[in-house]
């Protein structure tokens, strides 16, 4: 999201308001078009009580102030994305709040119980005074952070279960809103990997010559369960990879148990399109009987996690004293430690920039050691098939 003109002062880790006024709300789950950016936004913002068109958003980074309750880490997904912000997100902003409170009751010389903020602003009823909090938040930042701030009740909600309309909507219209596979470096050159098709699979052989000519190829790299491309744009990657031979081991009791799998996920589906129907017209069994042609298929997918809208990727920035990573990870933390176990690579700090969608931690890590083993500072983009 587009940050404010002006250095924000930071009250907490995710309130922070500049003197124009303008407030930016830290976000520290990932946005992957459920709209969480939105709704911790307004959980913020009204327990701020902030003018909703003067907030904006970024996304939180990596910091033990933002981890997640419910798996020990900075996290999003099982559904707790509103669950455990909601208690952090509400105290943060009621705590900036009294924090603005303070800052204009001195000002003025009265008590804090004769003012009130509304709509980005401290009011002084008797004498009808007001205050910005952009004009409070430098004092505010200098005094004492107040314990247990009592929150508001349900029924001071001026936000919070009303419609609102996406804060990341024009971003994602106008394309200003970056995706890890909008990332765009100089330098930068790409990497496509070719995996085997079955768990467990190994190399067996490997030719990279006819890979290595084709134009805008600059290196192909065999890994224990494929091979990587390394190359200057997307395209001369997937010509690369289509140009090398790799041969699959083949691991008959991998292959056995993948069947076995398979066959359980088509009892599985069986099973529940029994289900219940959320909505029924006309009658389809006697449709079908009368059909003078009928057309049935079956879909299948690969085993997949998570089918991602967007290719599973990563950019990393290798430098001899640290490493920078933009991913679209639903895990927000720097992925410090399994690149160290590297053999004779010790990584510095690393740095993790978050974005739009969602990607996952092998990407990175891929990334990562595809840039230390091609000796290279050049930043890569994987994208795994």
């Amino acid at each position: 999201m587009t940050a404010a003109s002006e250095a924000p002062v930071a009250l907490n880790a995710w309130i922070h308001i500049g003197t124009n006024d303008l407030v930016t709300i830290y976000i520290d789950k990932s946005e992957m078009g459920q709209s969480i950016l939105t709704g911790l936004a307004m959980i913020a913002a009204d327990e701020l009580d902030c003018d909703w068109k003067k907030v904006r958003t970024e996304f939180a980074p990596a910091d033990k102030a933002y981890i997640n309750p419910q798996f020990g880490v900075q996290g999003t997904g099982g559904s707790s994305g509103t669950p455990t912000s909601w208690g952090p997100l509400r105290k943060a902003s009621a705590t900036a709040r009294a924090l603005l409170l303070e800052a204009a009751a001195q000002k003025w010389g009265v008590n804090t119980s004769e003012c009130r903020a509304e709509n980005s602003a401290i009011l002084h009823a008797s004498s009808k005074r007001r205050l910005s909090y952009g004009s409070l938040v430098e004092a505010a930042a200098k005094l004492p952070v107040p314990q247990d701030v009592p929150l508001k009740e349900p029924s001071q909600y001026h936000l919070i279960g009303k419609a609102t309309k996406r804060l990341d909507t024009p971003d994602k219209v106008n394309g200003s809103a970056q995706y890890g596979i909008d990332v765009r470096l100089p330098g930068m050159a790409y990497a496509v990997v070719a995996r085997c098709p079955v768990f467990g699979g190994k190399v067996a052989s490997f030719d990279a010559t006819k890979a290595k000519a084709v134009p805008g190829v600059k290196n192909v790299l065999q890994i224990s369960n494929g091979c990587r491309c390394r190359c200057r744009q997307h395209m001369d990657g997937d010509a690369g990879q289509a140009g090398a031979r790799c041969e699959m081991g083949r691991r008959p009791e991998r292959e056995r148990h993948q069947r076995r799998h398979r066959q359980n996920a088509c009892r599985s589906s069986r099973h529940w399109a029994r289900g219940g129907f959320a909505r029924k017209e006309g009658d389809v069994d006697a449709g079908l009987a009368g059909a003078v042609s009928k057309i049935e298929a079956l879909y299948e997918v690969p085993y997949l996690a998570h089918a991602t809208m967007e290719p599973q990727n990563c950019t990393a920035d290798v430098h001899a004293d640290r490493c920078d990573v933009w991913a679209p990870r639903k895990i927000r933390r720097a992925p410090n430690p399994l690149p160290r176990r590297s053999p004779g690579w010790t990584l510095k700090p690393c740095s993790c920039t978050p974005l739009f969608s969602v990607a996952d931690l092998d990407a990175a890590l891929k990334s990562i050691l595809s840039a230390k083993r091609w000796k290279s500072r050049r930043q890569l983009e994987r994208r795994s098939n």
